[in-house]
């Protein structure tokens, strides 16, 4: 049977006889056991690279030197690998290999012709395995082979293998061959490319898989809605050159649209400054004048906290569940009328552990599937608790009696919040928050006199993420 060639988009080589493709391994071996002069190949190996050279001016990406080589080989469907491999001068050079199996495309393509936009499509997602610096996470395909292993592994199991997730990977270069189509093939549409595919063997494959509790790519069926939707945002966006992490950030947020109930967590730093407070002190039933000192410059801030904010959410539901675990401390004074002035009769420092659960409503996520814009902005609104657990000795002067150090006691009080929210809808951590609390702060100590010391507190905070999981 002859092999279908693919002529200017790109070309399917011919290699020796049927007998030898039969037999060309699904590995760098195919370059070795096959002689590489042959001009079907040498052209094919020009035309990619002219197709190559015309995509780079449309992204960031940096550009790959690496020779390119096209085979076809007897394999499941079709695959890419680097091969180091020596030159005749005695130098290597690593070759970027596509190898490509006849069979897989000809379930695929019902279109009955040569160049079709299925065969296109497949080699353009080849290539993007290779542009997109997929091979570079591959540990990640070893993860793969002992899931396999398993009876019945769980397709849930993707998750945990972060931006190396090879599912991810799979959709990536799916939306990077749609978008190198667009950019190259005018008129094309994906509605084009779906009528050309053999939708009774998309739908076996799809059962097969299903059945089996697990796939070694994603669903079809997810793979075709996924095309649909970026080709929709692509058009609204209209961007001419796209970003380095363009296809990764859409590829995480659309392989997390097919679980959005699976639970994130994300650890984030967090610091801010009370920015004021409204006291209201009292000693032995006897009002006192009471004061929060304010905030001056960076190099003097009087009150301040730092520690880390762990926040459980899940990306198709607006309440998150967060824990703030923080160091904080905070200073202040009390006056009495002297003269035509106030007189600074006392002044104290109180450092606390302090623990804050609470629940808050985003609305950057929730809501959102079926968009993949990796970056979200939004709203922020929360209430909780302040568990205040003292930290040290409390450092205390006072300016007209010999008083002796009060202590300081665990506390209790609540805490409402709202702000904004920075989130991206990815496998990596990035995002921050930026929130303004209502902090009422309660002062217990032990001393001679009954005392009452409490602080309505506004305080900022920033958060960024550090870690997801």
């Amino acid at each position: 049977m002859k092999i279908p060639l693919l002529t200017l988009s790109l070309l399917f080589c011919v290699t020796t006889t049927s007998f030898s493709q039969s037999m060309l391994p699904c590995n760098c071996n195919a370059l070795n056991e096959i002689p590489k002069n042959y001009m079907a190949e040498k052209q094919a190996t020009e035309l990619l690279n002219t197709y190559i050279d015309q995509l780079w001016k449309y992204s960031k990406i940096r550009k790959i030197r690496d020779p390119f080589v096209v085979k076809e080989a007897l394999c499941p469907y079709a695959l890419t690998d680097i091969c180091l491999t020596k030159l005749p001068d005695g130098t290597a050079e690593n070759v970027r290999l596509i190898l490509y199996s006849k069979e897989f495309l000809e379930d695929l393509n019902k279109a009955g012709q040569t160049a079709s936009y299925v065969d296109r499509h497949v080699l353009l997602h080849e290539l993007g395995h290779h542009v997109l610096g997929h091979h570079k996470n591959s540990k990640s395909m070893e993860a793969l082979l002992s899931i396999y292993k398993q009876s019945a592994p769980d397709p849930k199991e993707w998750r945990k293998y972060g931006a190396a997730n090879p599912m991810a990977q799979e959709l990536e270069a799916d939306i990077y061959a749609v978008w190198a189509l667009s950019k190259l093939e005018k008129g094309f549409t994906v509605q084009q490319l779906v009528s050309q595919f053999n939708t009774q063997i998309l739908n076996q494959k799809d059962k097969e898989a299903i059945a089996a509790n697990h796939s070694d790519h994603p669903l079809f069926r997810d793979r075709i809605e996924t095309m649909r939707k970026f080709e929709a945002q692509m058009l609204r966006a209209q961007s001419k050159v796209v970003p380095r992490k363009y296809f990764s950030d859409i590829a995480s947020s659309a392989y997390l649209d097919l679980w959005p109930d699976a639970p994130v967590i994300d650890i984030a730093l967090n610091a801010g400054i009370a920015l004021g407070g409204i006291t209201d002190f009292s000693y032995d039933g006897e009002k006192t004048d009471g004061f929060l000192y304010p905030p001056k410059t960076l190099k003097s801030i009087s009150n301040y906290h730092a520690g880390l904010s762990i926040t459980r959410f899940r990306w198709d539901r607006h309440w998150q569940r967060h824990v703030d675990i923080q160091w904080s401390r905070h200073k202040y004074g009390t006056t009495v009328q002297g003269g035509s002035e106030e007189q600074l009769i006392e002044k104290f420092q109180v450092d606390y552990l302090t623990v804050a659960p609470r629940m808050t409503w985003n609305s950057a996520t929730g809501g959102k599937k079926g968009s993949f814009q990796a970056l979200r902005v939004g709203l922020i609104a929360g209430f909780g608790f302040n568990f205040r657990i003292p930290a040290g000795k409390i450092s205390y002067t006072n300016y007209i009696s010999d008083v002796p150090t009060p202590k300081s006691r665990f506390t209790l009080g609540p805490k409402a919040v709202v702000g904004v929210s920075l989130l991206k809808k990815t496998f990596l951590p990035k995002g921050a928050n930026i929130l303004f609390s209502y902090d009422p702060q309660w002062i217990r100590l032990d001393t001679p006199v009954k005392t009452c010391v409490i602080s309505h507190n506004l305080e900022c905070t920033l958060q960024y993420s550090i870690f997801r999981h």
